[in-house]
């Protein structure tokens, strides 16, 4: 389900929802917290959701400068709507190598593309190197080279964006907030693990 996010773990339902196993695949990462520093500020999302066409463009450039086109020319990237957490996966499968990107947590265009860069070294490490674990393990090398050819979008292990969410909610005892890109906390049935207390939810500025 769309609305499910890590902290979950923070909830008390009256019934306990058990969440499907994830397929294999490589994560960005699944931090939510941090800030990291973006260097351009988050695009309305009527004029982002046209960019985006434009900025996986960057692929090919990518492929030439760092990889020497080695890698697929008509390489599988989409958007995934339903990674709230993590920035992009890199699957590979049956000999096929794919890219999905989250469009919640890529909302402005410095995001897309150094996600779009770790994901294809990602790529690399399966297709080039034909090795699969560890994900970021000696065969992660292009990862420096890339950062060197693209200083603007450094390669990291792990990002540390903060994440935006349309809706947030207080307990009312601890002042622990929830965050959800929908309206999925009850405030009638869900508890605080923390303390107990109730949620109730944020009034938008």
């Amino acid at each position: 389900k769309d609305d499910d996010s890590e902290d979950d773990a923070l909830l008390t339902p009256i019934s306990t929802r058990r969440r499907p196993r994830s397929r294999k695949k490589t994560p960005l990462s699944t931090k939510t917290s941090g800030g990291e520093n973006d260097d351009d500020g988050p695009i309305p999302d009527g004029d982002f959701s046209r960019m985006r066409a434009e900025l996986v463009k960057e692929y090919p450039r990518i492929n030439e400068q760092v990889f020497d086109n080695r890698l697929p020319k008509d390489m599988d990237i989409s958007w995934n709507n339903r990674m709230l957490t993590t920035a992009g996966v890199t699957v590979f499968k049956k000999g096929i190598c794919r890219i999905e990107l989250s469009t919640k947590v890529l909302d402005r265009p410095l995001r897309v593309c150094k996600t779009l860069l770790h994901e294809m070294c990602h790529a690399a490490q399966f297709i080039l190197s034909g090795e699969l674990r560890p994900p970021h393990g000696p065969a992660f090398k292009k990862a420096q080279i890339a950062s060197a050819v693209f200083p603007q979008y450094a390669v990291t292990v792990s990002h540390s964006y903060e994440i935006r969410a349309k809706f947030s909610f207080t307990c009312t005892d601890c002042g622990h907030k929830v965050s959800r890109h929908t309206k999925s906390v009850n405030v009638y049935t869900q508890r605080c693990k923390r303390c107990g207390g109730g949620f109730v939810q944020d009034k938008k500025n």
